[in-house]
């Protein structure tokens, strides 16, 4: 019988915790990441499009911004892989940052990790996956400037006003 209340308690506690991070989370968009003719664009819940699909590639909509990519045609697939440029868009289809961008982070603190191809260095892979050895990392803010310049050779999503970079 202890044992059940102390089960029921921690099942309570739980769900409390779970509830409070539950009215934390951003309200979810209106829009939602639609495939049509070989394109990403946005739809709104009624499925109507509201933004073109003319995208390569698409993901979700976080605080207002989506990251989008377009094929990087002038540079070679890499294990089968198209290159992409990403960028961010807003609800009404502006882009916000300019789709420039190898690889770019979710904004954390107002400030997003975004790293573009060192064209003096070949390309090799690190550990992990999606890591590359020949790009340069930097900061970039939600109307796409380059808060902290393209310079590192890793750069970590800001906490807490720091985040950790890689200098080499």
């Amino acid at each position: 019988m202890l044992m059940k209340k102390i089960q029921l308690t921690c099942l309570i506690l739980a769900a409390l915790h779970l509830t409070a991070f539950a009215q934390e989370a951003p309200q979810g968009t209106r829009l939602n990441a639609v495939y049509v003719n070989g394109k990403w664009g946005y739809a709104d819940q009624n499925g109507k499009l509201v933004i073109k699909a003319q995208f390569d590639a698409a993901r979700p909509f976080i605080d207002g911004l989506a990251q989008v990519g377009m094929v990087n045609e002038e540079l070679p697939e890499i294990h089968a892989r198209p290159n992409i440029k990403w960028g961010y868009i807003d609800e009404r289809g502006r882009v916000m940052v300019e789709l420039r961008y190898t690889v770019l982070s979710n904004f954390s603190e107002n400030l997003a990790a975004a790293a573009v191809l060192d064209a003096d260095k070949p390309e090799r892979l690190g550990i992990g996956p999606g890591n590359r050895l020949n790009l340069k990392w930097g900061y970039i803010d939600r109307n796409g400037r380059e808060v902290i310049p393209v310079q590192f050779l890793a750069a970590g999503d800001f906490s807490e006003g720091l985040a950790h970079v890689d200098n080499g």
